[in-house]
């Protein structure tokens, strides 16, 4: 995967005036409509970011770096403090909600430079009373079932 030039020297420069930020889409069906027509949409910056026509709204959001469990899947624990209709709209999420990420350069958001990444967004619960902490996965593959139920003519026609 190709990177700019300034998102290359953003990260290696001992110091930098650009800052890197996350843009983070959850989308899931249990989302209202009226409210999050396409998802929600923050950045962990305490500016809104314009990226492709789009704004993300400012969270202070903490992610450690995962476990290195060879058992398991990597899992990393998110902790979001946002405005309250984002955390009630992450709450009411029955079950796992598509998360895709992205990190841009500040002075370029435009420039997707690292992603995106899709990953699901479990276990959602309070933290207090300003924060939530769910936890992000890759992707389930491994609780996927296959191939019973996948590989069948209405689903895969080609192969049939």
């Amino acid at each position: 995967m190709a990177v700019s030039n300034a998102f290359r020297s953003a990260t290696n420069a001992r110091e930098s005036g650009d800052e890197i930020v996350t843009l983070i889409w959850i989308d899931h069906p249990d989302l209202d409509p009226g409210i999050w027509p396409d998802g929600i949409r923050v950045v962990n910056h305490v500016d809104p970011v314009v990226s492709g026509g789009i704004t993300y709204q400012p969270v202070s959001l903490k992610v450690p770096w995962p476990d290195q469990d060879a058992d398991k899947p990597p899992r990393i624990r998110v902790e979001i403090a946002s405005e309250r209709t984002v955390r009630e709209a992450l709450l009411a999420i029955t079950d796992a909600a598509q998360v895709t990420m992205s990190d841009v350069l500040l002075s370029q958001p435009d420039v997707i430079d690292l992603g995106p990444l899709t990953m699901a967004l479990r276990g959602v619960t309070f933290q207090g009373e300003e924060s939530i902490i769910g936890e992000i996965m890759a992707m389930p593959v491994l609780e996927m079932r296959y191939p019973v139920g996948t590989m069948t003519p209405g689903l895969r026609p080609g192969l049939f």
